[in-house]
């Protein structure tokens, strides 16, 4: 079980750096968001912050591995598209729903300071930033994971690509660069939309959706004072 644990937390770790590296490595002579040089001590705390929110995540991944290995939790053997498309979009959907309402929970006065106050240093975000939590918050990050991976009819292969495209959304959102044309920001959460919650911190609450800061008019659209 340890060895388990320790495989999946220098994965989990491993894969949190890469993807920052990488996707700060492609907008280093962008045009920033927020043209405002970041510390080196903000990314050394941020990674640190990542490394406690890896170790969480580790243990409720290994514990998954258990279950798989007990025959407790079972991946459903055929890949039918229809079907694997329609968990996918589910899992996105109850994720999304899930964080928006967490988010503003942890933003108010009662939770704000030991649970999401670690996260929000970083004021001018960067791929970095994408996993800094404190371990509180990194537990409720993961618990609607956790219980959908259990619940879902999930193919193997198409929770690779839910995980796969966790790590890409959040490192992209925090990256102070907009990959998504205008017209995608419309309906998917990116850098823009991200970073006027880091800098105008009660609005834009969603993880990958704008739906649930339209409906609630929460959202908080391009600024030219950003």
């Amino acid at each position: 079980m340890i060895i388990t644990f320790s495989i999946i937390f220098i994965a989990i770790f491993l894969r949190y750096l890469l993807f920052s590296i990488i996707l700060e490595k492609l907008v280093k002579k962008k045009n920033k968001i927020i043209n405002k040089k970041r510390s080196k001590e903000l990314i050394k705390f941020e990674i640190k912050q990542s490394c406690i929110t890896s170790l969480v995540f580790a243990l409720g991944m290994s514990h998954l591995f258990h279950l798989w290995q007990n025959n407790v939790l079972i991946f459903k053997s055929e890949f039918n598209l229809l079907s694997q498309l329609i968990v996918l979009l589910v899992f996105l959907f109850i994720h999304d729903t899930y964080y928006y309402f967490l988010h503003r929970a942890m933003h108010t006065k009662v939770l704000y300071n030991f649970t999401h106050k670690a996260h929000h240093r970083s004021i001018t975000t960067s791929g970095y930033t994408a996993f800094s939590f404190n371990f509180i918050e990194a537990f409720f990050q993961l618990l609607p994971i956790y219980i959908m991976i259990l619940v879902l009819p999930f193919n193997f292969i198409t929770l690779v690509i839910a995980l796969i495209f966790m790590s890409i959304s959040g490192t992209m959102n925090h990256i102070n660069y907009e990959f998504y044309p205008k017209w995608l920001q419309k309906f998917f959460i990116g850098a823009h939309h991200h970073s006027l919650h880091h800098k105008k911190f009660k609005v834009n609450y969603g993880l990958y959706f704008t739906f649930w800061d339209i409906v609630l008019k929460t959202e908080h659209k391009k600024s030219p004072t950003l």
